[in-house]
């Protein structure tokens, strides 16, 4: 049963990152939202998640000028948001 995590918290909050780190699995996917897409900046992500696909918000990562053609971060429209929730069994959201 796949399930969709949406982290809108920024790197700052150690303890839900760590959190979600803990409760994520393999063949689930993560989309960062709004400060959380700060984590495309940080290799801690690409160490810490492994068989995840990871997306960020295009129009948040644009906004807050993050370069992210060196991450492994996708991005995804909001189009695609509502794609990756319709493909998933379960929704949690990281705030």
């Amino acid at each position: 049963m796949p399930t969709l995590h949406t982290l809108n918290r920024s790197p700052a909050n150690i303890q839900l990152f760590e959190q979600l780190i803990n409760t994520i699995r393999p063949g689930d996917t993560l989309l960062l939202l709004e400060d959380g897409v700060y984590y495309c900046l940080q290799n801690k992500l690409n160490r810490k998640i492994q068989d995840i696909q990871v997306y960020a918000l295009k129009d948040d990562v644009h906004a807050r000028g993050i370069p992210i053609e060196q991450s492994d971060v996708l991005l995804a429209s909001y189009e695609d948001f509502v794609n990756l929730t319709c493909e998933n069994d379960k929704l949690v959201n990281w705030y």
